[in-house]
């Protein structure tokens, strides 16, 4: 496949000294990186992902304790996982050095692979290599792998060569072999950690399918391309059952559904089509760099010479792939017909990531041209086959220039500092603040005060100190959680944030809010990234203690249940809006409040029986309810509205009485020594005498479905209080209750997973026995 001869090999080597000596720092200095998504997002998924393994000895994490108050990990496309790259780096590496190896061994193999699947279609190894150069070194992998810090790109990206080549030999050789290996890869992609580069490798795949039908025999083409389609597609897709499921069970509760004006976000304009693709070389000489997936000067004269050969099949086919992903990339009515109909493509945003097709295609043409050009200059200059190595090495000496010494390197030209390398060990043993609050005992979560979205995260502090937050810097969250109860609770921080275990709150300058207590003025971390004002913010100076934090757990024995039809908390009426008015109200200390069903039907008297208070909301009530509501009010339960007595409304009166009947709850917190948790998934809570209480539970259990909460021979249900946090009435006694998070979309999925792998298992094996048999006789 390439490596029939030495030549080759040293090809491939050649590239990956140029990898190492380009991006040096990724190699040489493992503790140092600019700010970025590599440490604003992903180093914490590399910090949880190592402490999940060594820790706990969990290499598949399905639950992040450290953002949202606690939030699905594995479920979201784009978390990083125990995969082929950087999961053996992190058991032997620094997790910020695993990641920075982890980008420079994937930019290597996507230069070998690309050149495995040059030489294949183009049969010259010369031409193999411009190809792998060019693949390895273009704008668009540069700047969304070594800018932007997109680390999934550097994993799923070498993968594209490897699919394509599969697909080709699916189509020429052995159909079942090669489309399982392509259905594999493919899942490889998906299990990378971004779904991205996975759905456009399918566009490419889909038309490599259909370059295929042009030709004679149309009717037995189809069919070959029908049975390598569908096997890979269904290998794909069984492999990755384990990460594709609970991605559309989280997906359903997420932010993770665009619309066209979001999708087509970050579209390249007609006018910008040369900058974004191509670009001079000029800006290397003092003029403005910017960010852009260019594959240079060079490359474009090489890709032009390409067509020469327009008459060949995969020449066009490459053709063809270029301009879809132009068309993609641009406000166009493909761009808009992909968004609407292709699968998965609703989740997808930033319509110029369609250009990895572009950079895909434009490095092989590039391949075919460096062949045609080289004929070309032969037939017109008289050269002897014997300098074509000077042909080859000029050229590439040319690319080099012009992608790497005058092109977008790992950063752009930064007279500001803001991309300057920084050692981000010392600056999270320099936080000051953050030290504190990691060396604080007790369980509790914390806030950056100018944190009020996912702007600018602060997780590469807080996570290795294994300090939890109520926000996060994430591209998919709960719209309940996020939208709704966080909007709301700036109107009062202190008992909303309590809500959430919420015990201190960082500032850049002083606060003047109720229920906040100032605890200390620290210094300033001037190792910090100093350069960038937005990320000044995690190092406080000023640190505030909440005095309205609740523990992280509690029982209590007076409960409110609203009842109403389901709807936006700006609804009047709705059980969401009843239930956050109460919040402002009702002290947490005094009855825990939980969001019910739509109807009072849904209850028994003997359910009703374990509240003190129901609120009604609208749609609650059926006129046959009325005979249960009368036996919970005989019961001693208060109703709101009082509709048995014919109130229709609730009054101040019947507020003030709902304040009498909460203010002598027995509230009990539980101490922090009986929280146990046994891993990310799983938590024990000791407890007291608790029959007939409720134990409710700063967590977000309730919002993701999964969770459940046991004894040896019973199991609870959680409900919804205090906006979003979880509850449990206690209807036996108990000693102690285990929590446990087992998505049925990830037990579903490890079964289909498994059971594929074992087809592809066997299925290979025996093509290898016959094989094998044939070969002996």
């Amino acid at each position: 496949m390439g490596f029939s001869d030495r030549k080759g090999i040293w090809y491939c080597v050649a590239l990956a000294v140029i990898a190492i000596v380009f991006l040096h720092q990724y190699v040489f200095l493992p503790g140092d990186q600019f700010s970025g998504d590599l440490v604003l997002f992903y180093l914490s998924h590399a910090e949880l992902l190592k402490e999940s393994i060594t820790e706990y000895g969990n290499f598949l994490p399905l639950w992040n304790p450290y953002g949202f108050s606690g939030m699905p990990y594995y479920g979201k496309a784009n978390a990083l996982g125990f995969n082929y790259l950087l999961g053996p780096l992190l058991l032997i590496l620094t997790p910020l050095a695993a990641l920075k190896i982890s980008l420079i061994i994937g930019l290597i193999l996507s230069g070998i692979t690309m050149f495995l699947l040059a030489n294949h279609l183009i049969k010259n190894k010369e031409a193999a290599c411009i190809a792998a150069f060019v693949y390895m070194f273009n704008g668009y992998i540069l700047v969304s792998v070594f800018h932007w810090g997109w680390v999934p790109y550097a994993y799923a990206y070498p993968l594209l060569p490897l699919v394509i080549l599969c697909v080709l030999r699916a189509l020429k050789e052995d159909f079942l072999v090669w489309s399982i290996v392509a259905g594999l890869l493919m899942a490889v992609q998906i299990h990378a950690g971004t779904g991205i580069i996975f759905l456009y490798t399918t566009i490419a795949v889909n038309l490599l399918l259909f370059t295929h039908l042009l030709g004679k025999d149309f009717k037995k083409r189809l069919v070959k391309v029908l049975i390598v389609g569908c096997v890979a597609y269904l290998f794909t897709f069984g492999i990755a059952a384990i990460k594709i499921l609970p991605v559309q069970e989280e997906s359903k509760l997420s932010s993770r559904q665009f619309s066209y004006e979001e999708s087509s976000g970050r579209s390249v304009p007609l006018s910008g089509i040369w900058n974004a693709v191509i670009e001079s070389s000029f800006q290397g000489f003092g003029n403005p760099q910017s960010l852009n997936s260019k594959i240079g000067v060079v490359a474009l004269i090489l890709l032009i010479f390409a067509f020469a050969y327009w008459r060949n099949r995969y020449v066009l086919y490459l053709g063809a792939v270029a301009l879809v992903a132009l068309l993609i990339s641009m406000d166009t009515f493909v761009q808009y017909l992909v968004w609407k109909w292709y699968p998965g493509w609703e989740g997808m945003r930033y319509a110029n990531r369609g250009l990895v097709l572009f950079v895909f295609s434009g490095a092989l043409l590039a391949g075919y041209g460096f062949v045609s050009f080289s004929k070309w200059i032969r037939n017109k200059v008289s050269i002897k086959e014997s300098k074509i190595p000077w042909i080859f090495a000029g050229i590439f000496a040319v690319l080099i220039i012009d992608l790497l010494v005058l092109g977008v390197g790992p950063t752009r030209y930064d007279p500001s500092g803001r991309f300057a390398y920084g050692n981000i060990d010392e600056m999270v043993r320099s936080n000051q603040i953050m030290n504190h609050i990691a060396s604080e005992p007790g369980i509790f979560r914390t806030h950056v005060y100018e944190t009020h979205g996912i702007d600018w995260g602060t997780e590469f502090y807080t996570v290795p100190l294994q300090i939890e937050t109520i926000y996060a810097y994430e591209s998919v969250w709960n719209l309940e959680y996020f939208n709704e109860f966080l909007a709301v609770s700036w109107q009062n921080p202190a008992r909303f944030w309590g809500i959430l275990n919420t015990k201190y709150i960082t500032s850049t300058r002083p606060l003047n809010i109720s229920g906040l207590k100032l605890v200390k003025e620290f210094p300033k971390c001037d190792v910090c990234f100093p350069s960038i004002p937005e990320l000044t913010k995690a190092y406080g100076p000023y640190l505030y203690e909440n005095t309205n934090v609740m523990p992280r757990a509690y029982m209590i024995d007076k409960s409110i249940l609203v009842i109403g039809k389901d709807g936006d908390i700006s609804e009047p009426g709705t059980a969401k809006n009843l239930m956050y008015s109460l919040l402002f109200i009702i002290d947490p200390k005094q009855a825990v409040i939980l969001l019910g069903g739509e109807h009072i039907g849904d209850y028994t008297v003997e359910e009703l029986g374990r509240y003190s208070v129901i609120v009604l909301g609208s749609g609650a009530l059926e006129q046959s309810d009325i005979p249960t509501l009368q036996q919970f009010k005989n019961a001693g339960g208060v109703l709101l509205p009082d509709v048995v007595a014919g109130e229709q409304t609730i009054s101040d009166g019947q507020l003030q009485h709902l304040l009498g009947v909460v203010e002598n709850a027995t509230f009990t917190p539980i101490n922090d020594y009986q929280i146990h948790r046994e891993d990310f998934e799983h938590q024990t809570i000791e407890l007291p005498s608790s029959q007939g209480k409720y134990l409710v539970l700063s967590e977000t259990y309730d919002l993701y479905p999964g969770w459940k909460a046991v004894t040896d021979h019973h199991e609870f249900p959680i409900q919804r209080a205090e906006g979003v946090i979880s509850a449990l009435y206690l209807d036996q006694n108990t000693s102690q209750i285990t929590f446990s998070y087992e998505p049925k979309s990830v037990k579903i999925g490890i079964w289909i997973s498994a059971l594929t792998i074992v087809l592809a298992g066997a299925v290979l094996i025996v093509r290898r026995r016959k094989y094998a048999k044939k070969n002996d006789n």
